[in-house]
């Protein structure tokens, strides 16, 4: 062995002091990044067919792939979930609600892109068959904002259903719009919509969580009332809904001829 090599004398107590207080530093670090990027925990109901059934009955002209993606995601399976454990919350005790199971009414989903408002709907009754409850969900999105026709504080909204539409019977349902939310549905999906038999008036406020106004529809000088409910009709259903749930009025006034590529009143 050469005496003339010199050694370097390692201090371990200090050299495991300063591993110690490294690995100390990044578990930190790594700590602080999770709590910042964790989400919360939103309390919600379990649909259990929502994967399944929200990727079907996909309707319109473009962007299918894009409707289905964006339906079909776990983060906006969660705020669907979370709007229906809120309005069950409304009508129940609140005890361990969250343990319940839903499904979607075979038959009741609509899933629709309308291109005239570039709008994306989801439409579809829940059922809660432990509770004895239903409800109706519509879930509205753009990819171009401002859409006045979509809300801004939040896509997903939940209903309380007509009585011809409950299958457990009637529960005295209450909703956070006052029951009255599907009737802002009705007039922001009409009111710029481009019908061809006739212009329509809908009022931009709301009181006490309903229209200010009853929509008014006005057909064309030339169209009866029969064909421009009819074309109304047809609308609402490919939507999922249908026309004697809501509220109108057909006015007939004195003025030019209707022309089918008129806007419609604003």
């Amino acid at each position: 062995m050469d005496g003339n090599k010199d050694y370097i004398a390692i201090n371990y107590p200090l050299l495991f002091a300063i591993l110690f207080q490294m690995i100390f530093i990044i578990f930190g670090i790594v700590t602080i990044k999770n709590l910042l990027s964790a989400k919360p925990n939103i309390p919600k109901i379990s649909i259990n067919n929502y994967s399944e059934i929200a990727e079907t009955s996909i309707l319109g002209q473009t962007n299918k792939e894009i409707n289905k993606t964006l339906f079909s995601s776990t983060e906006n399976k969660s705020l669907v979930e979370s709007v229906l454990y809120n309005i069950t919350l409304l009508n129940t005790n609140g005890s361990n609600i969250t343990k319940k199971d839903a499904i979607i009414r075979g038959g009741s989903v609509r899933n629709v892109f309308i291109s005239n408002l570039n709008i994306y709907l989801l439409n579809m009754i829940v059922d809660i068959e432990e509770t004895g409850q239903s409800y109706r969900i519509v879930y509205r999105w753009t990819d171009n904002y401002p859409n006045r026709n979509v809300p801004v504080n939040g896509p997903a909204m939940a209903f309380c259903l007509h009585e011809n539409e409950l299958i457990y019977g009637s529960f005295n349902c209450k909703d956070e719009y006052n029951n009255h939310g599907i009737d802002t549905v009705f007039r922001d999906l009409t009111r710029d919509y481009p019908f061809k038999t006739f212009s329509i008036k809908a009022s931009d406020t709301d009181v006490e969580g309903q229209a200010a106004n009853t929509i008014q529809l006005f057909p064309g000088e030339e169209i009866t009332e029969e064909t421009a409910k009819q074309e109304l009709s047809d609308y609402l259903s490919e939507l999922g809904f249908n026309l004697n749930d809501f509220k109108y009025d057909f006015i007939r006034l004195n003025i030019q001829p209707f022309s089918s590529s008129q806007k419609p009143t604003r």
